[in-house]
C-alpha cells in the first residue's frame, strides 16, 4: 500500500485503507509489517499515519470503535527511503465485525508512506462443549504415544 503526498498540498488529506472483515474474538498479533518513508516532510502533531482496529462497520466514519494499534509517526519515522520491519503489535480480543485500517491524515505536509508484507496471527478461541463422562465411552490409544493417536468414542445415551 502506498500513499504519496499531494503535490502542492495546501489542504487536509484524510484517507483510509480498510481490510476485509476479520474475527478477532480471541485477539491476535501483527507479526510483521514493512514500512518505508520518504518525501520532504516529517510528521507534525496534527499528522496521523497509523494502524487502527475498527469495529461495527468497514467505513471508519460509521464504525462503532476506532482503536489505535500503532502510530507510525513516532520517533522511528525517518524519511530516508529505507524499508524497516515493525513487529509485535498486539490486537486485543474484539467481538463483532473487525477490520484493520490504515489512516493517512496530513495537513500541508509532504509525507510519502509505503507498507508491505503485513503478516498477522489470529488467536482462535479453542473450546469444546462440556460433557459428562456418563454420556460417552471414550478410548484413546496408543498411550503413551510419540506420534499419531486414535480417539474412538460412542454415545451411551
Amino acid at each position: 500500500m502506498v500513499h504519496y503526498y499531494p503535490v502542492s498540498a495546501t489542504a487536509e488529506t484524510d484517507d483510509w485503507f480498510v481490510s476485509g472483515e476479520f474475527n478477532f474474538a480471541g485477539g491476535g498479533n501483527i507479526d510483521s509489517i514493512w514500512t518505508f518513508y520518504a518525501g520532504f516532510g516529517t510528521p507534525m502533531g496534527i499528522d496521523t499515519v497509523a494502524l487502527y482496529l475498527i469495529t461495527g462497520n468497514q467505513d471508519p466514519a460509521l464504525a462503532t470503535t476506532q482503536q489505535l494499534l500503532h502510530l507510525f509517526t513516532d520517533s522511528a519515522y525517518q524519511n530516508d527511503n529505507t524499508w524497516r520491519k515493525i513487529s509485535d503489535i498486539n490486537i486485543p480480543p474484539t467481538s463483532g465485525n473487525s477490520y484493520l485500517a490504515f489512516r493517512y491524515k496530513t495537513f500541508n505536509n509532504w509525507l510519502d508512506v509505503k507498507f508491505d508484507d503485513l503478516g498477522f496471527t489470529i488467536n482462535w478461541p479453542q473450546a469444546i462443549n462440556e460433557f459428562s463422562k456418563n454420556d460417552f465411552d471414550l478410548k484413546l490409544f496408543p498411550n503413551p504415544s510419540f506420534g499419531t493417536v486414535i480417539l474412538n468414542g460412542t454415545t451411551l445415551k
